[in-house]
């Protein structure tokens, strides 16, 4: 992690040295995950039954993510996003026995480079696309237990331009969608350029 976090680092200070007459902005994010396990249990039944029950866990964790940010020309940027954990979540289990989960999760880190389109750069608001590779970090407290997921991620958001230097933005992100685990947040914060 330490090695990715330095080169995504090396990597961006690159971009923004390469493009001195563009603006570098920085973002302050508040994050909710949506993280969503699928599992399929075997139950045997009092009679010898055996039924295999489907398992969904879900949890809500909150993040605060910071991004650090560079526009190419009015259109087009490219951001490295970097986020530690603000709050856990109690895990829900749905399940035909409706058994209960005691188990917390939480997002201990997350990392992501991403390259962003906003389609109307001049108006006060604007619908934008996002395309990246994110690296997210889930603690589970009862198994005490790190475990990352990597995917690639595609995003949608509003962003609302409160002044020359700051923006308001709004985003919504697939983050993982693979090995029976779904991954997605929303964010909200003020992106400031400089």
């Amino acid at each position: 992690m330490k090695t990715t976090l330095v080169m995504a680092l090396l990597g961006t200070a690159a971009l923004f040295s390469a493009h001195t007459n563009a603006k570098n902005y920085i973002n302050f994010n508040y994050a909710q995950a949506d993280v969503k396990k699928y599992d399929q249990i075997v139950y045997v039944d009092g009679v010898g039954n055996i039924l295999f029950v489907d398992l969904k866990e879900q949890a809500k964790p909150t993040y605060l993510q910071t991004t650090i940010g560079h526009y190419f020309n009015d259109n087009w940027s490219a951001e490295l996003r970097l986020g530690m954990s603000a709050s856990d979540d109690q895990v829900k289990s749905a399940n035909v026995f409706n058994l209960t989960s005691f188990d917390l999760w939480k997002v201990k880190e997350s990392i992501g480079i991403y390259s962003n389109y906003l389609f109307l750069p001049h108006e006060f608001l604007s619908p934008f696309v996002s395309v990246g590779y994110n690296q997210i970090t889930l603690h589970e407290f009862v198994q005490d237990r790190n475990t990352q997921y990597k995917d690639l991620s595609i995003g949608l958001g509003i962003s609302a331009r409160l002044s020359d230097k700051s923006t308001f933005r709004f985003e919504y992100n697939r983050l993982h969608n693979k090995d029976n685990v779904e991954i997605s947040n929303i964010t909200a914060g003020l992106q400031v350029s400089f």
